[in-house]
């Protein structure tokens, strides 16, 4: 009987013991009472699979592979929940073993060699480079930008005349950048980002900048563990406002509790420094220098693979030159996402 058609047949008697309404969901003391009902036992193993029990759909299948030794099809199916695993060295266990058992067919030898196949062109090492740009741009429309009346003039000294400012106005905002890693080990990697915004009016120059900026980041898998150090630096030019400068250090990192459960936080910390500019009017911009720390603390809950709920606890404390440009801040956020 050709391969695929038994795997066939034997994925359909899988679903149709699985979807058969007069089958209740299988309990673990059916299993002990029928250890070698087959049928049985391919039911739960299915069941367990679904809820994504994979150790209890794998014991399962362990169990009736040594029941029956020659039965290809429960080994191919416990392959597959092992691949599912990402348990390397069981499932080559399996395969050594498949591949040594005379009763395995060529048509089977054949299949585990395009599952080894498969393994190995995943395992290849991927570049150690990678780069990507960024290009954006962006326009606003902005009606009655100053204020101006209704009937566009203004009454002064007892007199009527045209309102001096700009009733509209266009933003242009346009900007690039580019990042460039390296990928130090399979858990591992660093990268570079550089980059440049231009913002320009229509009318007016209230709104126009450029701000040039970059940043380090490091990122790390550490068992259940996603963490990324970073530093970052920007230095914002605005037309009529004092120049600055503003360099900072930061962490993220998300804790994987299991498959649908996580834990994130963060922490930064952030100085700003302000170009004082004697005899001009931004000769006491130096009392906005602040230092500003932040950190919180987040919980996420996914379910049916698309949804995710998340909750967020944050605080924020701002050092300045002057008492007036500093504050604390607490902050409770709750957010719903699907994909």
């Amino acid at each position: 009987m050709n391969l695929k058609f038994k795997k066939a047949i034997f994925l359909l008697s899988i679903l149709i013991f699985y979807t058969k309404p007069s089958l209740a969901e299988i309990t673990f003391k059916e299993i002990l009472e029928n250890p070698a009902d087959l049928e049985i036992n391919l039911k739960y193993a299915t069941e367990q699979e679904a809820l994504g029990r994979y150790k209890a759909t794998l014991s399962t299948l362990e169990r009736l592979n040594m029941l029956y030794p020659v039965n290809t099809d429960i080994k191919i199916y416990l392959i597959s929940v092992l691949l599912k695993m990402d348990s390397a060295a069981k499932l080559q266990l399996m395969i050594e073993t498949m591949l040594q058992d005379p009763n395995t067919t060529k048509e089977t030898r054949d299949y585990i060699e395009s599952i080894l196949k498969t393994i190995r062109d995943q395992s290849k090492p991927e570049s150690k480079w990678f780069a990507y740009l960024d290009v954006n741009y962006m326009q606003t429309d902005n009606s009655n930008i100053d204020g101006v009346s209704k009937t566009k003039t203004l009454y002064a000294n007892d007199n009527i005349s045209q309102f001096p400012g700009i009733d509209y106005d266009k933003t242009y905002s346009r900007g690039g950048s580019i990042t460039v890693g390296k990928n130090l080990s399979p858990t591992s990697a660093i990268s570079f980002n550089g980059s440049l915004s231009v913002k320009t009016q229509n009318k007016g120059e209230e709104n126009e900048s450029d701000t040039v900026s970059g940043s380090i980041s490091y990122s790390k898998i550490m068992g259940k563990h996603f963490l990324i150090p970073y530093v970052f630096y920007s230095r914002p030019n605005e037309r009529f406002n004092a120049d600055l400068t503003n360099v900072g250090i930061g962490f993220n990192n998300t804790y994987n509790i299991n498959q649908n459960n996580s834990i994130s936080y963060s922490s930064s910390l952030a100085t700003t420094n302000y170009n004082q500019e004697k005899g001009t009017r931004f000769k006491s911009a130096n009392q906005s220098d602040n230092d500003v720390f932040s950190a919180s603390v987040g919980y996420n809950y996914t379910f049916s693979d698309l949804n995710q709920i998340s909750s967020n606890i944050s605080y924020v404390e701002k050092h300045a030159e002057a008492d007036f440009n500093a504050y604390t801040g607490e902050g409770i956020n709750f957010g719903y996402t699907r994909i």
